[in-house]
């Protein structure tokens, strides 16, 4: 099977399997030989910043000697950006021979078994890792953490829950308490937790499981950062634990990075001790760059992942303070649209609205989002079904201000193909 074949199979796999069918995860992953385990496994769940916080982690572990292999979802153009060793995709034929190996031995175990999409490629991953010279897995949950096929790690070296807020509800709970009770499913006894203490209703869920099975916590919250100073383009802010003190520049114009950053540094602190260094931790930090997250990809062009409700209010808060953006929107039908448009409200520097959709089947439709952006106040809209064509129009209308794609991390995606393919 080469790549490309590869890739078509992938892309038949359903989203989710039947719970008999899921029920067979762990006993496929025994059957694989339990590959990558005795890797040292750095596990994040959360609703919005796992990403983030994975590779600022991955980062400062490298800066500092540590061989990494990040595993991230989803992509934004290439799937293999979802398997990372040293800041790499695993290149293609590893890619195809790990996909094939995963496959023969899925056939193999029988059953009736077979991969969704998320666990097929995370058993390829780990086959990959483990033939592969990396200390540190950076894992990064695909849904929820409980039940997730990430969990089948049963001694990681560090758990990290980041920011928890109402999203895929219909999967991890209604309330906040109830999705932090799907989080807290990472954390295993003895391991260490770093969480980000921001909601006190998912704090208490947490600091309770931590407590039940006996794992040391380290609550991050804003009283152990503060912004010193943030533009369009960086941002510089304290870091402050016990004795610890970092002043840190972030490249990045989100200010919701600050919280991100300072879990992973949480997390440098745990993991390395005294081997930590501090010029190290601020090269690495001031470098890093996460794709698809407030991203300049042109001049005062920025691609933002915010992508649920809690995303749109981070998203909020780093561009309030900015005399005038446009923005390019779209949505999948998936999502609390409207509460992600009454909280898009708060802004009152948006000079133009560009509606668009990505391909694919799950887009909201134009004229909809359109009529959902007039209900929610929203009257300065105009529509561009194709995201070439909407990507040109909010460059001609940005003029002296900035230009913000925001909305859906596909759509993020189909941005950045288009560029490539205009560089190229």
């Amino acid at each position: 099977m080469n790549y490309d074949e590869l890739n078509e199979y992938i892309n038949t796999l359903s989203s989710f399997s039947e719970p008999e069918i899921h029920a067979m995860t762990e006993d496929f992953f025994d059957y694989l030989g339990r590959p990558s385990e005795d890797k040292k496994i750095i596990h994040v769940a959360g609703t919005n910043g796992k990403g983030s916080v994975c590779k600022y982690i991955n980062d400062i572990l490298r800066a500092h000697g540590k061989k990494c292999g990040l595993f991230t979802s989803p992509h934004l153009v290439r799937i293999n950006e979802r398997i990372r060793i040293e800041n790499e995709d695993v290149d293609d034929e590893t890619f195809a021979k790990a996909g094939e190996y995963v496959l023969n031995k899925m056939h193999e175990f029988g059953r009736g078994y077979k991969m969704n999409y998320f666990e097929f490629i995370f058993m390829m991953a780990m086959y990959i890792y483990s033939d592969s010279d990396v200390e540190y897995i950076i894992l990064e949950t695909g849904l929820g953490g409980r039940g997730d096929t990430t969990n089948l790690f049963k001694k990681p070296v560090l758990t990290i829950i980041t920011h928890i807020d109402l999203d895929h509800t219909k999967v991890l709970g209604e309330t906040i308490k109830e999705i932090a009770y799907e989080k807290a499913g990472i954390i295993k006894e003895g391991v260490p937790l770093i969480y980000a203490d921001d909601n006190s209703d998912a704090s208490e869920v947490i600091k309770k499981e931590a407590l039940r099975l006996g794992s040391k916590q380290y609550a991050i919250s804003s009283f152990n950062y503060d912004i010193v100073e943030h533009d369009r383009k960086n941002i510089d802010f304290c870091f402050t634990y016990d004795y610890y003190i970092f002043y840190i520049r972030l490249n990045t114009s989100a200010r919701y990075q600050v919280a991100n950053a300072s879990l992973a540094i949480m997390a440098a602190i745990t993991l390395l001790g005294d081997e930590l260094k501090e010029e190290k931790l601020k090269d690495a930090l001031g470098k890093c760059i996460w794709e698809g997250r407030m991203e300049e990809i042109a001049p005062d062009v920025y691609v933002d992942g915010a992508h649920n409700p809690d995303g749109i209010s981070a998203f909020v808060k780093s561009v309030k303070d900015l005399k005038k953006i446009t923005l390019i929107i779209s949505v999948s039908r998936d999502k609390d649209i409207k509460a992600m448009l009454e909280r898009l409200r708060e802004l009152n520097n948006i000079s133009k609205i560009i509606i668009t959709a990505y391909e694919g089947g799950r887009s909201m439709e134009c004229d909809t989002l359109q009529l959902m952006l007039l209900e929610a106040g929203f009257d300065n809209t105009v529509v561009c079904p194709d995201v070439k064509d909407a990507y040109q129009t909010g460059l001609y209308l940005k003029t002296d201000g900035a230009l913000y794609i925001i909305g859906s991390l596909y759509l993020v995606g189909e941005i950045k193909q288009l560029m490539e393919a205009c560089n190229d």
